[in-house]
């Protein structure tokens, strides 16, 4: 068993506290980094910055990479867990259906579509666009916080690796994460 110990500070409903987080794989072999995304599955969606930078400077920068997150993929998966650190980030994620993510584009007004979606709504095999689909919403959220974080922070430049890294996973058999909480 692969097992992954680190403390997170957790932001929810903007409370602020720390947590123990554990993943535990069965075996490194499952985390393919490289694998494709499809409709209804899970994925454990990480990346780092460059050279070790820190990537949240304060809570307020947490609060503003979880809202562009959620602006960017929110219509395309639901997360259900994450972990912000000094330098890294992790999502649980699980990419909706089909059917939610073509209802979202098609009220897409002209100027929101980016030519990766107007690719998805042209194919007529949509399962193999997907991955395209998805890939292209994560790059748009990296690229706009990367802009943010630039302005705020006096900076330029690439803040985040170019490509992030996803791995597949069934939630009921392959990893288990868990948050001990501090006691109220």
């Amino acid at each position: 068993m692969f097992k992954v110990y680190f403390s997170v500070i957790i932001i929810d409903s903007f409370q602020v506290f720390t947590a123990h987080v554990t993943i535990s794989f069965k075996s490194k072999s499952i985390m393919n980094t490289d694998a494709n995304f499809y409709f209804g599955s899970h994925y454990h969606v990480y990346n780092r910055t460059n050279h070790k930078e820190k990537l949240f400077l304060s809570d307020e920068n947490r609060r503003h990479f979880l809202k562009r997150y959620k602006h960017y993929l929110g219509d395309f998966l639901d997360i259900h867990a994450y972990a912000l650190m000094k330098n890294h980030f992790h999502f649980s994620d699980k990419i909706k259906t089909q059917h939610k993510i073509e209802t979202h584009l098609q009220q897409l007004s002209e100027n929101e579509n980016t030519i990766t979606i107007h690719n998805y709504l042209d194919s007529y095999d949509k399962e193999s666009v997907s991955n395209d689909l998805i890939i292209g919403q994560h790059q748009r959220f990296f690229i706009s916080y990367a802009q943010a974080d630039n302005k705020m922070h006096h900076r330029k430049g690439n803040l985040l690796h170019k490509n992030f890294k996803k791995s597949v996973f069934n939630p009921e058999k392959k990893v288990c994460l868990y948050a001990i909480l501090p006691s109220s």
